[in-house]
């Protein structure tokens, strides 16, 4: 199970766990300030739960993209473009020579090494 399931259930159990005091909380005749503070945090879990369900994650395309950079290319260059567009790398993939942004190389070929398929 990957660490952010384990943290997603994490949360869904606090959410319940608040949901199932304020509850209780509304029938004993709590302060209101106890009742408000416990739905508050309700919401903060029900929103931390909406943002993790909604968080991108890489893709298997994306591991096997990492997978070909690393294993089939060598890296020719890397262009620091100072410019609106973002930096660049020159790579040499079976003779043929490809650009690919910075940032995706890093994060594919990193997900790749990551996660251990080899």
């Amino acid at each position: 199970m990957s660490d952010v399931m384990i943290f997603g259930n994490v949360l869904l159990a606090i959410f319940l766990l608040l949901l199932l005091a304020s509850y209780l909380f509304s029938k004993l005749n709590v302060p209101i300030s106890v009742l408000f503070t416990t739905w508050l945090s309700a919401a903060a879990a029900f929103a931390l739960l909406v943002v993790l369900v909604l968080m991108p994650g890489i893709k298997n395309d994306e591991l096997a993209l990492g997978k070909r950079w690393l294993e089939e290319c060598t890296v020719i260059e890397k262009f620091e473009r100072h410019t609106l567009s973002e930096p660049t790398n020159r790579l040499k993939c079976h003779g043929l020579e490809e650009q690919v942004d910075a940032s995706d190389y890093q994060t594919f070929t990193l997900a790749y090494l990551e996660r251990g398929e080899r």
